[in-house]
């Protein structure tokens, strides 16, 4: 009997614990409307519009301009704190057959008419991973466009990679910066 109280003590304890835990977590809100996502934590209220998904059959092409492409933007809302983001491309599917070399990405991102372009591949890529494609970006309250472009380089493969199939969309994670870098 004894050790029957002890156990439901201890369990009572526990989802004690879990329900303040989870209640202060979820404290800040999210809304999300057509596509466009606004969180306010209190300290951190980014405001970030997320372009499309970018999916498909990629076809051999010989330019980033043939392949696909989508745009998302960023920004603080005037009442944050400071904040940095890290931009990934997250990879829901891709078929082996172009998680090569070929396939490439490039990142355009453009604040007051100033441009910074990073670029990569999806060499080696499974589904699930992600890509970071801009890290430690310091956010301001103006917004910041990231223009991504997937592309299948024709001349880097052949025939295998018809048909083969991609899904991937465009995240952001941010923190909130502590001291001045």
């Amino acid at each position: 009997m004894k050790k029957t109280i002890l156990y439901i003590a201890i369990v009572l304890f526990i989802a004690i614990v879990t329900v303040a835990g989870t209640y202060a977590y979820i404290f800040s809100t999210i809304e999300s409307t057509n596509n466009a996502v606004s969180t306010d934590t209190s300290l951190i209220d980014i405001i970030y519009t997320g372009g499309n998904e970018i999916s498909g059959i990629l076809n051999l092409v010989s330019s980033k301009e043939e392949g696909k492409n989508t745009t998302v933007t960023i920004k603080l809302s005037e009442q944050s704190v400071d904040a940095e983001a890290d931009m990934y491309i997250k990879i829901n599917t891709i078929d082996a057959d172009i998680a090569t070399e070929a396939l490439n990405w490039e990142c355009h991102r453009t604040h007051n008419n100033q441009t910074n372009i990073t670029s990569g591949t999806f060499n080696g890529k499974t589904n699930g991973d992600k890509i970071y494609i801009d890290t430690d970006y310091r956010l301001s309250t103006t917004d910041t466009y990231y223009t991504i472009y997937i592309w299948l380089d024709g001349n880097k493969i052949g025939n295998e990679a018809l048909g083969a199939e991609f899904d991937a969309y465009i995240g952001a994670e941010a923190v909130h910066i502590t001291e001045l870098k």
